[in-house]
């Protein structure tokens, strides 16, 4: 035995009195390029460090594990090792794209993303390199941040949700138009908002009371008394309102008061007339008429007419006899 065997094998026997697996695989390799060694001794020897090494290590450091593989299939070239090396280059492999797939959607942008790349370290909870453990924590901190303000922007949604419901419940039916004008914000903050029925009913009721709005308008451009207060009734009928309703029935109440003052006034100038005032008459019948449609019978309207045409006829006639030379 040379110098150096005898070295190499006290050393050996050393490691392992001292149980350093590490040092034992270092020391046998070593001892394999001598000559006059017991190789078989030293090829078991390897593999059992090997593999007590493998299994101590892989569920720390998969590349560590690898590497102990890798010199049990290089020095021994058993099926076997092999068969290892394979498995654990493919672990490696699958650790390391999961790994970079993890690091992509690292920054919490992506909720469901990040959730989706821990699911490998969830099930490969043994599967480890140096660095995954550090990656993993700081991802699943991410994921804890995202989830936490996702829950407090969830919240504050509801909140506000809540918030404007109430705005539009206080706004129908006395304000309408400005409870419509929420919904689009509150659709916005809550898109469930849009299949409610009490909700949903509110645009078409609007339309409704603005057509009643109109109809009042266009009532007030024409004379008629009655005309104007049949649409106020219809408006009065419905139970909705417009911001601008009761600026409108008071600006109605008081077009129909005066109204009715000048309709009284037409009746009590036409009855203190001169009968013989036959043109002022008739246009005091006229007006009266237009105010209140149905006077034209108690006031013999058509006969005021007839005589007012017979009178402007004769006027005529006399003014053109006056206007002739003959």
């Amino acid at each position: 035995m040379s110098d150096i065997v005898a070295i190499l094998t006290s050393q050996l026997d050393e490691a392992r009195g001292q149980g350093d697996l590490p040092r034992q695989v270092a020391l046998a390799v070593a001892l394999l390029r001598e000559r006059g060694v017991d190789t078989q001794r030293l090829l078991t020897l390897i593999t059992e460090a090997s593999q007590v090494l493998i299994a101590r290590d892989q569920g720390d450091n998969l590349e560590t594990a690898l590497g102990w593989a890798q010199t049990w299939s290089k020095h021994t070239r058993q099926p076997a090792a092999r068969e290892v090396v394979a498995e654990l280059s493919n672990r490696v492999l699958a650790l390391k794209d999961a790994e970079q797939r993890l690091r992509a959607v690292n920054d919490g942008s992506d909720a469901l993303a990040l959730r989706a790349a821990l699911v490998f370290f969830e099930r490969h909870p043994q599967d480890r390199i140096a660095g995954t453990a550090a990656l993993v924590e700081e991802s699943r901190n991410a994921l804890t941040r995202v989830i936490t303000e996702t829950r407090r922007k969830a919240t504050d949604r509801l909140r506000k949700a809540g918030e404007m419901r109430a705005r539009i419940d206080a706004l129908v039916p006395g304000e309408l138009d400005n409870a419509c004008a929420l919904l689009g914000e509150l659709a916005e903050i809550d898109p469930t908002a849009a299949e409610e029925p009490t909700l949903v009913e509110l645009p078409g009721r609007l339309v409704t009371v603005q057509g009643l709005h109109a109809a009042v308008n266009e009532a007030l451009k024409q004379p008629a008394i009655p005309v104007l207060e049949a649409a106020v009734a219809e408006l009065g009928r419905n139970v909705d309102r417009l911001a601008t309703t009761a600026a409108l029935l008071a600006r109605v109440d008081t077009e129909i008061s005066t109204r009715r003052a000048r309709a009284d006034a037409c009746r009590a100038a036409l009855a203190a007339v001169d009968p013989l005032r036959i043109d002022l008459a008739a246009a005091l019948a006229e007006e009266l008429v237009l105010l209140d449609p149905a006077a034209g019978e108690t006031i013999g309207l058509t006969t005021l007419r007839s005589e007012r045409k017979r009178i402007d006829e004769l006027h005529r006639r006399i003014e053109a006899g006056l206007a002739s030379p003959a």
